[in-house]
């Protein structure tokens, strides 16, 4: 018997996005895990500026996202995001095909299966898209247009600064001034408009004092600490972070991050596989939040590196990952299992911190394949 070709294979997988999108149309007056949308809607719906008049958690190429696709009828609201997160979804799955071809696109497709009713719910894969883009421009050697769009990435969300370590160990200047010349404009518009508080609320999480319980951290002052949980800024949360908590994890993932630039320089691989990654995870294991939704942000440098003999290991671990989460939203919706969530949170953690340190310290300095970052604007094949 046949084996399916590999454009039936990634034609199915389309197909199943698009009809777990249209199922969540079609239930959308259920609300299903309607969290994030109740929030936009509460944003978009308020009077006043963002940041001066009201506190918002979201970075500001968010709120506009939001203040566009939201408003006070919730089920529109709820329709307009699932409608749109698809689209951004198969854009994400395009943008890795362009930069590295269709099986890193499939590879993302069957990633993203596990969560697909969790990203299609909130606007991070809008940022996850357009960070993925600026690496297969910067890739394709368009790198001012690259790094353009990684400063609106992170203007988005703040975490795809942590890939820039990646392009200075690669000595990409261009992209580099593009990147600093939009965010310095970006950030400078935002304050003037926001204020200069606007910057600490995003940070903070609106000033929000604990650990997420499902972060590292968090997780284990819940699980092992047997602290309890506390809902604040709209997250459960527990123990509290003091200021010398936080700076003590900016200099943690400073130091990581320049720990895995310097094992980037030795990499012949694509600096947007393993070594990106390993960044990602890095942050995710240091940061006090680290929701169910944020398990996307691993996903396309898992497709990447999948492309990569020794990367396939990695991706086989974000799969476990991203299996993990989808079995917790299932868990947190429709079943009191808090053992069982307590275990799935062990085994996500877990392995984003193993991502973390197989990389740091135990990653071989070379791919046996070497697609590395295109110069002259050719893509290697």
């Amino acid at each position: 018997m046949k084996r399916p070709s590999r454009p039936l294979i990634l034609i199915g997988l389309i197909a199943i996005h698009i009809g777990i999108a249209g199922l969540l149309l079609l239930r959308s007056e259920g609300l299903f895990g309607s969290d994030g949308v109740l929030r936009y809607s509460e944003i978009a719906s308020r009077a006043g500026t963002p940041y001066r008049d009201f506190d918002v958690e979201f970075a500001p190429a968010d709120v506009l996202v939001i203040e566009v696709a939201a408003n006070a009828d919730i089920v529109a609201t709820y329709r307009r995001v699932v409608a749109l997160m698809l689209v951004v979804d198969l854009a994400c799955a395009t943008a890795i095909a362009y930069g590295w071809g269709w099986r890193g696109a499939t590879v993302y497709l069957l990633l993203t299966m596990p969560i697909l009713l969790i990203i299609y719910l909130g606007t991070d894969l809008i940022w996850v898209m357009l960070a993925t883009l600026a690496f297969a421009l910067v890739h394709r050697g368009h790198e001012r247009l690259g790094g353009s769009t990684l400063a609106l990435a992170m203007l988005g969300k703040v975490w795809p600064i942590v890939l820039i370590p990646l392009l200075v160990v690669t000595r990409r200047k261009q992209a580099l001034g593009a990147f600093v010349f939009v965010g310095f404009i970006g950030v400078a518009l935002w304050v003037v408009l926001g204020g200069t508080d606007a910057p600490r609320q995003v940070l903070t999480f609106r000033g929000a004092r604990g650990w997420e319980f499902e972060s590292l951290i968090g997780a284990f002052v819940w699980i092992i600490g047997r602290r309890p949980t506390a809902l604040d800024r709209g997250a459960p949360r527990v123990g509290a972070i003091s200021p010398t908590d936080r700076v003590v994890l900016i200099g943690v993932v400073a130091a990581g991050l320049w720990l895995a630039g310097r094992r980037a320089r030795t990499w012949r691989g694509d600096i947007a596989g393993v070594p990106a990654l390993a960044s990602v995870a890095i942050l995710l294991c240091v940061s006090p939040v680290f929701s169910l939704e944020y398990a996307a942000w691993l996903i396309p440098w898992a497709a990447i590196a999948a492309t990569e003999d020794p990367g396939a290991t990695y991706a086989l671990a974000v799969a476990a990952v991203e299996a993990a989460t989808g079995l917790l939203a299932i868990l947190y919706v429709g079943f009191a299992a808090e053992s069982l969530s307590k275990i799935l949170l062990i085994l996500r953690n877990g392995l984003c911190l193993a991502i973390s340190l197989a990389w740091l310290i135990g990653m071989p300095k070379r791919a046996s394949r070497n697609i590395g970052p295109v110069r002259e604007g050719r893509s290697e094949r």
